[in-house]
């Protein structure tokens, strides 16, 4: 039977959801005393206890929607995580600002531990009177099994809950450096061994009303404004994005080419994505210190082979393809030295060394640091040898290329690249498959906006619904989008205005964005309604050249003779005054990087280079028409990564 008391507490009566079967049957005994603490202390409350497996949830929601807006969840996690998905009802919680209590009746409880609660009843039950709150962090989880059926789940501070013992266990394997970020990974692996599904997290920034409390109060202390509570929440982890602000699972920003979703993606299945999680988080962790043992040893040896005494690598694709660590650059110098003889180096600042130390290759670097007020240079230098040839990264800013040269005066300066460029240009398997994905949602993107119709908008409102829906296809954020009608195509690099698109316009097509760090890059010409005179014949001769250009890729074969190939096709039509580009660009990290499609380039081709192969013609005043694919050398060829039609399409 439910019971009733007089004193009604800050927010109100409050809803007491039990689960008897939480620590492994002992909160069953605790369910007496807590509904004995909850009278002593009387506070007004209603007292439902789970029958059955689910009725958790369901009490929950039945008690928002009875109007409580205080309810407490006692047992364990996996209680409070039923409790918090019975808050919310179509990505919004069901009454605003619900308050959440926890009492762990003598199971063990992740919450109750980060927040510092008491697990005992009588203290527990006692904190309930108060009105001193800290605010809860909140993750929408999408989780899609096999059959394509979609179920939502919402998790609370999800770097502390669930599956406690399996992910101890697991994190108990990493190494200790990695410090608190074990017991996130931990976490992870656990629950996708556990799930066996496609996982993804979105973590949405900004407050609104789907927001939840973790309520706290002092024992034997008049209760402060829950506003005077000082924030003691948990510590952010890596990729734990909501430790460090609340999160309103209902408002999800959609990317744009200039803004981004941050997420956090678990993939269950044959593929993972490179320097990311994969179908087991803890192999992804170790597949990324293997691959960045692998790539800086590499790198170590290829300077030896050129002579070099190290290489200094700042912040840059380059940092991120050795290390899996994408710090931003900024006035403090952070650089990765790579020497022959000694272990790999990371120099970071003081303040981001705690960062450092988590990333993908933390544990397999020293990591040394310097205070502000410090000079950086003399730290970086005094990892160098003291003569000889310095490789350095293309990338580093000229300040610290400077700072370094007054340092190491005996030391000379070199670019790093002969021995950087070809280490990224040949993709491993999963760097493949990541592009492969890149180019799939491309094409999917260029359908997509083809079916929508282009006559009568402008250049900038295409341009805006190209790069939503790179996003909206698979893309984590869109990188560029030039919509080129008319005359405009005659640009190359066209910036889309606000030129409105008629009948009879040419329009070139060119965009990409990033997946997991690897870009897509497209270019297709289409015609609004009928084709103006000489159109289909340039078009033809693109059309022609890019076919030549693709044929021509295979192992063994230097890249310059792409260009070439391309080159002749559109010369003897006539046009070859009006190619006034290469013929391609390496792509991978970056949208452009070595090797390219151009005369002079004497890279030969191997097994795993990508780049584009887009030859164009561009007639000033009239029309411009370029063809572009993203090609792989293969073991006995090549392999297209976009498979769009490269036919003239003509589209409303």
């Amino acid at each position: 039977m439910p019971t009733m008391s007089t004193v009604t507490s800050p927010f109100g009566a409050l809803a007491v959801i039990v689960d008897p079967r939480a620590g492994e049957g002992s909160v069953a005994a605790e369910v007496g005393a807590v509904e004995q603490a909850l009278e002593r202390g009387g506070l007004e409350h209603r007292v439902h206890v789970a029958a059955a497996p689910g009725d958790v949830t369901r009490l929950a929601t039945a008690a928002l929607d009875e109007g409580f807006r205080y309810v407490a969840a006692v047992g364990d996690d996996t209680t409070v995580q039923d409790v918090v998905n019975g808050m919310f009802r179509d990505g919004r919680t069901i009454v605003d600002s619900p308050v959440l209590a926890v009492v762990a009746a003598g199971s063990s409880c992740d919450l109750v531990r980060s927040f510092g609660l008491p697990g005992d009843v009588d203290g527990a039950s006692s904190h309930l009177l108060g009105e001193n709150t800290y605010e809860l962090d909140v993750m929408k989880v999408s989780v899609r099994g096999r059959d394509g059926e979609t179920e939502v789940r919402y998790a609370h501070n999800v770097a502390e809950v669930g599956l406690h013992a399996l992910a101890t266990a697991t994190a108990a394997r990493l190494p200790r450096r990695m410090g608190n970020a074990r017991r996130f990974v931990g976490f992870w692996a656990a629950y996708v061994r556990t799930e066996r599904a496609l996982l993804e997290v979105v973590v949405d920034g900004g407050w609104g009303p789907g927001r939840a409390h973790v309520h706290r109060a002092e024992v034997g202390c008049v209760p402060a404004p829950a506003q005077d509570v000082p924030a003691r929440r948990p510590r952010a982890r890596p990729g734990d994005q909501g430790a460090a602000g609340s999160v309103d699972p209902s408002r999800r920003r959609a990317g744009t080419a200039a803004g981004r979703r941050r997420r956090f993606r678990v993939r269950n299945d044959t593929r993972h994505v490179p320097g990311g999680p994969s179908a087991d988080p803890l192999e992804a962790l170790m597949d990324v210190r293997e691959r960045s043992a692998d790539r800086m040893s590499r790198a170590a040896a290829g300077a030896a082979a050129e002579g070099l005494g190290a290489i200094v690598v700042g912040p840059s694709p380059d940092l991120a393809y050795l290390t899996a660590y994408d710090p931003p650059p900024f006035e403090r110098p952070t650089v990765l030295v790579l020497r022959p003889d000694r272990d790999p180096a990371l120099i970071v600042p003081q303040l981001e060394r705690a960062l450092a130390a988590v990333a993908g290759a933390g544990d397999l670097v020293e990591i040394a640091t310097y205070p502000d007020g410090s000079d950086p240079y003399d730290v970086i230098a005094g990892l160098l040898p003291t003569s000889g040839r310095i490789g350095i990264s293309d990338r580093a800013w000229a300040v610290h290329v400077l700072g370094l040269q007054s340092a190491a005066p005996a030391l000379s300066w070199t670019s790093a690249s002969p021995v950087l460029a070809p280490l990224r240009a040949r993709k491993d398997r999963d760097e493949l498959d990541a592009l492969r994905r890149a180019g799939s949602a491309a094409d999917a993107a260029f359908d997509a906006i083809c079916r929508m119709g282009l006559a009568g908008r402008t250049e900038r409102e295409v341009a805006d619904d190209l790069a939503r829906l790179l996003v909206e296809l698979g893309h984590d954020s869109a990188d560029f989008t030039i919509v080129a009608s008319g005359p405009n195509g005659a640009s190359p690099h066209h910036e889309p205005e606000h030129r409105r698109i008629a009948s009879g316009d040419p329009v070139v097509l060119d965009f990409g964005g990033s997946v997991e760090g690897y870009f897509s890059d497209t270019t297709r010409t289409v015609v609004v309604g009928d084709a103006p005179d000489g159109l289909e014949d340039v078009f033809a001769l693109v059309h022609e050249a890019q076919e030549a250009g693709v044929e021509t890729v295979r192992p063994g074969v230097p890249i310059q003779e792409v260009d070439r190939v391309a080159r002749a096709v559109i010369a003897g039509g006539g046009f070859g005054d009006r190619f006034i580009h290469r013929t391609g660009h390496g792509i991978g990290r970056e949208v452009h990087e070595p090797p390219y499609a151009v005369e002079g380039d004497q890279t030969v081709l191997e097994p795993g280079m990508t780049f584009s192969v887009e030859p164009g013609i561009y007639l000033e005043g009239r029309f411009g028409v370029r063809i572009e694919d993203i090609v792989a050398v293969t073991d006995d060829g090549v392999e297209r990564l976009n498979r769009s039609s490269r036919e003239l399409r003509v589209v409303g």
